[in-house]
């Protein structure tokens, strides 16, 4: 029999993402980032980021549709550290 997996909701009733899925986004773009500066965003495919995490390819499209989103979403705090300062 499967478990149904909670949904957690803010109270506006916005599914939020569980803590579980925020420290799998983590894990990934840590591994991500190791392996754009070791290999280059080019040669780095999402299998290689898949394996490196320890989850299969089809695991990684839960969190990230592309590696251009990954590396959005590496590159989006220090963007916005640098828009804040220049305003």
């Amino acid at each position: 029999m499967k478990r149904r997996q909670l949904e957690i909701r803010d109270n506006t009733g916005v599914r939020k993402p569980r803590r579980k899925s925020i420290n799998r986004r983590a894990e990934i773009l840590r591994h991500a980032q190791r392996l754009f500066e070791e290999r280059g965003f080019y040669e780095t495919s999402f299998d290689d980021i898949a394996r490196a995490v320890g989850i299969r390819r089809e695991g990684l499209y839960y969190y990230y549709r592309s590696r251009a989103d990954i590396l959005l979403d590496l590159v989006r705090p220090q963007n916005e550290a640098l828009v804040s300062r220049l305003a």
